[in-house]
């Protein structure tokens, strides 16, 4: 679907609680458990969005045969203090965080964001599931103070009603984590190929465990 109509389109609620009861992807199966407190029409919608990255992450080959070209999800930028930042206020129950964490927990992406909790926030109780992630409970004034002192790729901040439509799934990944291509002058350049595949910059599916980690506040 082209960028213009697809942009204006979005799952209808009721086939999200039917994808709801499907299971995820093999490859995050893990995740079940950390979503267990969504709502049926978010549970679906995260399905949808853990299946689309499931099948598109890794570097893709372009088609053309006068340059050879790879193209691709890819991380945001490796740069140290250049985070994106999740807030989750006060006011955000975990439905609303959900589908802004998934892109970037379950893939190479996870340790590029910071989630910042309102101590009272309801989505507490449910991030506490999450290992290796960094977080910090702060009040906002807290919140803050600390933001200025960093320089973020982004700012997501979880009550942002721009920011719950449930966008077709590759839509809305591309509002989170950007999409690249490099390219080499040469037709059919295999030896290229092999060495940019490897880069880190292409998103992946991450592997999961190790131990939840909190940021200094």
């Amino acid at each position: 679907m082209g960028a213009t109509p697809g942009y204006h389109s979005h799952y209808k609620p009721e086939y999200l609680v039917e994808v709801a009861g499907q299971p995820f992807p093999e490859e995050v199966a893990y995740c079940t458990e950390l979503l267990s407190g969504c709502s049926p029409p978010v549970l679906g919608f995260v399905k949808l969005i853990t299946a689309y990255l499931v099948d598109a992450c890794g570097p893709k080959r372009g088609a053309g045969t006068v340059r050879t070209a790879l193209f691709g999800l890819q991380t945001p930028p490796l740069v140290k203090g250049a985070p994106t930042v999740l807030r989750v206020p006060e006011s955000a129950a975990f439905d609303e965080v959900a589908s802004l964490l998934m892109p970037f927990y379950i893939t190479n992406a996870r340790s590029q964001i910071e989630v910042s909790v309102h101590p009272e926030s309801r989505a507490a109780a449910e991030l506490a599931k999450f290992e290796r992630l960094a977080t910090v409970l702060e009040n906002d004034g807290d919140f803050d103070r600390r933001l200025a002192t960093l320089s973020p790729y982004n700012v997501l901040v979880a009550s942002d009603e721009a920011m719950r439509e449930p966008l077709l799934a590759m839509h809305w990944v591309s509002r989170l984590l950007p999409m690249g291509h490099v390219k080499s002058v040469l037709p059919n350049n295999d030896a290229f190929c092999a060495k940019f595949s490897r880069s880190a910059k292409w998103l992946a599916i991450a592997p999961v465990g190790g131990q939840k980690r909190a940021l200094d506040a």
